[in-house]
């Protein structure tokens, strides 16, 4: 079992508990939407330190898919951040920048169809250069950690109550 199933179990788990708090299961909901998001981003990665020539077409190629699926993930936090009218400072900061429509418009150049090969909805991301490539970095690493807090601190609050 990986750290994401072990997560998603811990979510389950708190959960079967507090199954009348309508809050507590909108935010858990989106929390696996960002331990999805973290198991596409790990597997990016995984693909990336592993590059066996410069050129490899095929290995650049699957790069963009683990890539795209990754920020497409992202882009569902973001929507039920804004749905769930969810607050941090850090993460609201990040969501006030110009990269944020970037992103959702590469969501959407990766989930529905686009009749151009060379589609604007991917390259106008990346055109924005290495800033945006550091800010999706930046904001998946904020929701991480405000998902595991909310995690850890009612996985603390249930431990709290058993032994009560």
């Amino acid at each position: 079992m990986d750290d994401i199933d072990r997560q998603l179990e811990q979510l389950r788990e708190v959960l079967k508990y507090e199954p009348n708090n309508p809050r507590l299961d909108n935010e858990f909901a989106l929390g696996r939407y960002c331990l999805w998001a973290d198991k596409l981003q790990h597997d990016f990665f995984r693909h990336i330190m592993h590059r066996p020539e410069p050129d490899d077409f095929h290995f650049e190629e699957h790069g963009h898919i683990y890539m795209s699926y990754w920020y497409g993930a992202l882009y569902v936090v973001v929507e039920g951040w804004r749905e769930l009218k969810l607050t941090d400072p850090v993460i609201d900061g990040l969501l006030c920048s110009p990269n944020v429509d970037l992103l959702r418009r590469y969501r959407n150049g990766v989930f529905h169809f686009q009749r151009k090969f060379y589609d604007e909805r991917f390259w106008d991301l990346m055109l924005a250069g290495r800033e945006s490539v550091e800010w999706v970095s930046q904001l998946h690493r904020e929701f991480r950690r405000y998902f595991m807090a909310l995690f850890a601190a009612r996985k603390k609050a249930r431990s709290a109550q058993g032994a009560a």
